[in-house]
């Protein structure tokens, strides 16, 4: 080989290794890794221990003491024994059953002098006092002494019974205590037949009628 061929040869080698570097994507270079140089180092015997657990006993739970604040009577109550009495208010009277002071007026003028009257009912449980003074009003409206009845001061009076019904309309009239003087009776009669209708019974009762007793009194001064 001579000089020249030579020459040539070698500098086609080296662009072939320039070209080759050159072209070479950077990414494509890997880098060998890195050694980490790590020290042991030798521990002294018996440094660790495992954890030995002791066993130990529970407590006897303790007793409730007794309550200083609660006495203990020593000795049981005697069966025995009387009982104190009671200390307790005195319970008061219940009323008497029969017709209720609500059920029943007082003795009034009927307008007249001389002239007064009084009503009472059968039920227990009528309570309407203004109906009773209403019913006395309307009745006493339409009586009069009879004329030329002469008492001399001692009261003449009789009582005429009658049923109201939830309308106010009377019926069932008829004379329950005679005052022995008949044509007193009579008017008093006549004044419990010309007052009906009476007004309607209240709406609170719930009687389908009302039995009333009506007292007729004439007494002259």
């Amino acid at each position: 080989m001579n000089r020249s061929a030579l020459l040539g040869s070698t500098l086609m080698h080296a662009f072939a290794i320039w070209a080759l570097f050159f072209f070479a994507m950077p990414g494509r270079i890997r880098m060998p890794p890195q050694a980490i140089t790590v020290a042991l180092v030798n521990l002294p015997t018996g440094a660790f221990h495992m954890s030995q657990g002791t066993t130990l006993e529970a407590p006897p739970p303790k007793e409730n003491p007794p309550d200083a604040r609660q006495k203990v009577d020593p000795a049981p109550p005697d069966k025995n024994a009387i009982r104190p009495p009671d200390t307790k208010a005195a319970v008061p009277n219940r009323p008497k059953t029969g017709i209720p002071s609500a059920a029943k007026t007082d003795t009034a003028p009927l307008g007249v002098s001389g002239l007064s009257g009084d009503v009472s009912v059968d039920a227990t449980d009528f309570e309407f006092t203004y109906y009773l003074i209403q019913v006395r009003s309307m009745v006493g409206r339409n009586w009069g002494a009879p004329a030329g009845l002469v008492t001399r001061g001692e009261p003449v009076r009789c009582t005429v019974y009658f049923k109201i019904d939830r309308l106010g309309r009377v019926t069932d009239v008829r004379l329950e205590d005679a005052s022995g003087v008949q044509f007193f009776d009579q008017s008093a009669l006549r004044a419990v037949n010309v007052s009906s209708p009476l007004p309607p019974l209240p709406a609170g009762y719930g009687g389908s009628n009302l039995g009333v007793h009506f007292g007729f009194q004439y007494v002259d001064r």
